[in-house]
């Protein structure tokens, strides 16, 4: 008996103890939590997600699943061709693409870029986009096309490769690379000249997510390999006649496939006012695959900026503008971009009104979550459409997804009637 009640106290105080050890221990994680930004921004992004969900109703849910499965089946018919060819990502047979700089008449020069002009041209009745590169930049020639034919490198989100050639002008070799020709040219264009809606803004975004987690992932079987950008810019990204959007200039690409990095030889960075911290700070890991993915994440966090600061009505929404004008000239160093960036640790102008906005606050968290400074809280492609997905079933707007339905069936009927088309100018 004498055992029993010395034990009695003796429990009760281990039990006290305990109880105040795991209080201690829970506050001084709160309070490293709130130091630690990279943390405390994990907690809110599961919080503020994890009631997302709750919102999303079964409906939507299946509106969401129903574009999931038909975006997979244009992806599949967009790559339907691949097996026909030689191997090229085309889907044009390598004799048609070294004959075909003889049948495109060039119109006029639309676009300069780093490694040459780009003109408006005319192939058997349709317009096209022709990148012409000088003799002496032949690396970046090669390897742009070596990208654009990579096996099952074919997305609506992309930009449509057709063929390459090499023309002579009697004083010099020109290198063509040839692709769909889009009217309203690249998003810097279309931003700096037109104001967007929040749907139109909400479609972008997501368009160039979609694009960009199918650059991102490997696909087995038929070996298509993970892809990185390198250089993702508004300039990079073209708008389609619906809004949407393709990403284009895969010259400083970056392929993944096998646990092995090919980088390419000229392994320039990419446009240094998008440049993620960690490469202007030289703590960039370039045998990480993962880093390329998430340095891409950080440009397209300032690509989304650029898009948010021209969405509103007309009389309201300011000029556009470059990510970091407030602290950058036009053409930025690097050491410029490292002290504003890295040093000071700004990031883009957030104007008041997207705080309190149900549909700018939201998409005001995702491009934040985007170019944190840690790469490993950075949110994926896939995270950024699935976010956009889900903050527009939240705030009741079921037409981005039935638009997104819409648009990818009118996808499929398009890559058919292609099909069916450049088979019949082949034979011809």
């Amino acid at each position: 008996l004498q055992f029993q009640d010395n034990t009695v106290p003796l429990i009760r105080y281990l039990v006290i103890f305990l109880i105040g050890t795991v209080i201690f221990v829970f506050s001084i994680f709160l309070v490293f939590a709130w130091i630690n930004k990279p943390l405390k921004r994990w907690i809110f992004y599961w919080a503020h997600h994890g009631e997302e969900r709750s919102v999303v109703n079964g409906e939507e849910k299946l509106l969401m699943n129903s574009v999931d499965a038909l975006g997979h089946l244009s992806d599949l018919l967009y790559n339907l061709d691949d097996s026909a060819t030689t191997g090229s990502g085309s889907g044009f047979p390598l004799l048609a693409q070294r004959t075909i700089a003889r049948q495109i008449e060039l119109q006029k020069e639309i676009g300069q870029g780093r490694f040459g002009e780009v003109w408006l041209g005319y192939w058997k009745g349709d317009e096209v986009a022709v990148k012409i590169f000088s003799s002496r930049d032949e690396r970046s020639w090669n390897r742009e096309v070596e990208i654009f034919q990579t096996n099952l490198l074919r997305h609506p989100n992309l930009l449509r490769f057709i063929a390459s050639d090499n023309k002579d002008t009697g004083t010099s070799t020109q290198l063509w690379l040839i692709t769909e020709y889009h009217e309203y040219g690249s998003l810097y264009d279309y931003l700096s000249a037109n104001v967007v809606s929040e749907p139109v803004m909400l479609q972008m975004i997501r368009s160039i997510a979609v694009g960009l987690s199918f650059l991102h992932n490997e696909i087995p079987g038929p070996r298509k390999p993970a892809i990185a950008h390198r250089d993702l810019k508004s300039k990079n990204v073209l708008v389609k006649s619906d809004l949407t959007c393709v990403i284009a200039d895969l010259g400083l690409a970056v392929r993944y496939m096998n646990g092995e990095i090919n980088v390419p030889d000229n392994s320039k960075c990419g446009t240094v006012r998008y440049l993620a911290p960690e490469i202007l700070d030289d703590s960039f890991h370039i045998n990480h695959f993962e880093a390329y993915k998430t340095a891409d994440m950080y440009a397209i966090g300032l690509i989304i900026w650029e898009i948010m600061w021209r969405c509103g009505n007309q009389e309201k929404v300011r000029p556009f503008e470059l990510p970091y004008f407030d602290c950058v000239g036009r053409d930025p160093t690097m050491e410029e971009m490292k002290l504003c960036v890295c040093v000071q640790k700004r990031r883009p102008i957030i104007q008041e009104h997207w705080l309190g906005d149900k549909v700018m606050g939201g998409v005001l968290q995702m491009m934040q979550e985007c170019w944190t400074e840690s790469p490993v809280c950075r949110l994926t492609a896939m995270n950024v459409r699935k976010a956009v997905d889900r903050h527009a079933a939240s705030i009741g707007w079921k037409g981005i997804c039935l638009h997104r339905i819409v648009h990818t069936i009118r996808n499929v009927e398009t890559i058919i009637n292609n099909k069916k088309t450049v088979t019949k100018r082949l034979n011809v």
